[in-house]
């Protein structure tokens, strides 16, 4: 079985799947030829490759923005810019905790 995937993006084609046609022997002709049935031939495809690559697009896109802000981070505490607020964070977890319940 051929499928055209008509311009679709190359990284789902590994998440197409198949399933070949069976010739089962079903019934004997008075002449002994033999006649068979076969099973229809399906594909599957699926959005899941679309999915994965849009997922890793945006990790390294994250991975990127995070080292910024690691770096600008580094900066400001070797500066001594760096100022934590403890009643911030505090608050902050605390909200957190009670949304996640």
């Amino acid at each position: 079985m051929k499928v055209d995937m008509n311009g679709a993006d190359p990284s789902i084609v590994g998440s197409v799947s198949s399933t070949p046609h069976a010739v089962t022997p079903a019934l004997v002709g008075t002449n002994g030829e033999i006649a068979s049935t076969v099973d229809e031939d399906a594909a599957t495809l699926s959005l899941q490759g679309d999915r994965v690559k849009t997922m890793v697009t945006k990790a390294l896109e994250a991975s990127q923005v995070r080292l910024e802000k690691v770096e600008a981070l580094r900066q400001a505490v070797q500066n001594g810019e760096y100022k934590l607020d403890p009643a911030g964070i505090a608050d902050a977890m605390i909200r957190s905790f009670a949304s996640a319940e």
